[in-house]
Parts: structure tokens; C-alpha cells; sequence
């Protein structure tokens, strides 16, 4: 009981911080010099904030098989949490998207690259999917297989479009760079734990195996 009503009030803490942070960009944009740069620097922001979620949550698994530290079991514990801030986020970043394609229409439209178009849409739709089945109910209703194979692939996409994004911006400044190198360590811990798991699965297979040889 007491570690469930910890990890209610984390989860409270957490969502609560991802919409404070909302707010206060969305005050800082409605405080800019003019509409459209507010709403700029707005939908840039939102994407820096989606992007520190999305990494919290996306290193949790791998950070604890690694190195299990309270830092890490924090993290895994409350990866839900920290996938549903970065949903409140990355949808106020769709919201300045909106804006601003309703105020420039064509002009806007044509400015964005039919890929952005198609992946950053695609992974909304999953996206959704993904809020809309985060709770255990949709866990057993799905399977744990297919769930999480849902929500697998989803936090994968999103590092594509992530990286696809920062990787494109190095010229433009240091965050870019960060982001993209943030990027490929995150891959990177996955695949460290990937390998580890699999050299344990080829042992523990070679261990029960017949011993034919003898």
C-alpha cells in the first residue's frame, strides 16, 4: 500500500511538473514581441521538453538492467508517468503547430517536408495509442506481448523522429548536438543491455542442452 500511494503521488508530482512546464512556455509565448514568434519559439520549446521525457523514459529499462541503482528503480517505476508528461507535452507541441498552420495555411504547408508530414503524424497516431492503452486494464486486455510490442515500437519511432530532427539541426546550435549524441548513447545503453541478454539466453540454453559430447 505504501509503495502504491508512492508511486501515485510520483506520478502526480510528475504529470503536474510536464503541464506547469506547458503553462509557463505558453505565457512566455503569449509575452513575445509578436504572435507568430511567440508560437515559434513555443512549438521549439515543446519539442526540448517532449524530448527530456521521452529520454527519461526511454533509459529506464536499460539503466536499470545496467546499473539498478534508487536513481534508475525511480525511473522504471515511474516510466508510465514520464511517458504521459511527455504526451502532454509533444500535444501542446502539436497544438503551436495548429496555430500556426491556421494563421499561414498554404504557405506553412509548403514549407514542411512531405516525411515530416507523414512521420510526425504517424507517430501521433501511435502516440494515442500509446496513452490510450497505458494503464494495467489495457495491459491485460492486450496481452503483455502485444502491449508491448505497442509501446516498444512506439518509443522507437519516436527516437527516429528525434534523432531525424536534431541530426538535421547541427548547424543551427549546441542543443542539436546534444540531443543527437543524448540520442545515440540512449541506443546505445539498449543495445549494451540487448547483447547482455542475449549472451545470457545462449548460455542458459547451452546449460540445459543434452551433453551429447561425452
Amino acid at each position: 500500500m505504501v509503495l502504491h500511494d508512492s508511486r501515485r503521488h510520483d506520478a502526480v508530482r510528475i504529470l503536474a511538473a510536464a503541464a506547469g512546464v506547458v503553462l509557463v512556455e505558453a505565457a512566455v509565448a503569449v509575452s513575445a514581441s509578436s504572435l507568430d514568434a511567440g508560437l515559434l519559439a513555443f512549438v521549439r520549446v515543446t519539442a526540448r521538453t517532449s524530448l527530456v521525457w521521452f529520454a527519461l523514459a526511454f533509459a529506464a529499462s536499460p539503466l536499470v538492467a545496467l546499473r539498478p541503482t534508487p536513481a534508475s528503480k525511480w525511473l522504471l517505476r515511474n516510466r508510465r508517468s514520464l511517458g504521459l508528461a511527455m504526451a502532454i507535452t509533444h500535444g501542446a507541441h502539436l497544438v503551436g503547430i495548429s496555430i500556426l498552420a491556421a494563421r499561414h495555411g498554404a504557405a506553412f504547408w509548403s514549407a514542411i517536408a512531405p516525411s515530416t508530414l507523414i512521420g510526425g503524424g504517424l507517430g501521433y497516431l501511435i502516440l494515442a495509442a500509446m496513452v490510450a492503452t497505458s494503464t494495467d486494464r489495457s495491459l491485460l486486455r492486450l496481452g503483455r506481448r502485444r502491449w508491448r510490442a505497442l509501446h516498444l515500437t512506439g518509443m522507437w519511432w519516436f527516437w527516429l523522429i528525434f534523432m531525424a530532427t536534431y541530426s538535421g539541426q547541427l548547424a543551427h546550435g549546441v542543443f542539436a548536438w546534444l540531443a543527437t549524441a543524448g540520442l545515440v548513447a540512449l541506443a546505445g545503453l539498449r543495445l549494451v543491455v540487448a547483447i547482455q541478454r542475449a549472451a545470457r539466453a545462449r548460455l542458459t540454453r547451452g546449460s540445459r542442452s543434452p551433453r551429447s559430447a561425452r
